[in-house]
């Protein structure tokens, strides 16, 4: 089973990168998820 821990990285890292897709370096520069 997977943790639901694991599934919020997952969930995170997703949105890390449709945010980036939209914004680009600003993503990087301000991270919404730590």
């Amino acid at each position: 089973m997977q943790s639901p821990e694991g599934d919020k990285v997952q969930l995170a890292g997703e949105v890390k990168t449709l945010i980036g897709d939209l914004l680009g370096d600003q993503a990087i520069k301000y991270p919404i998820i730590s």
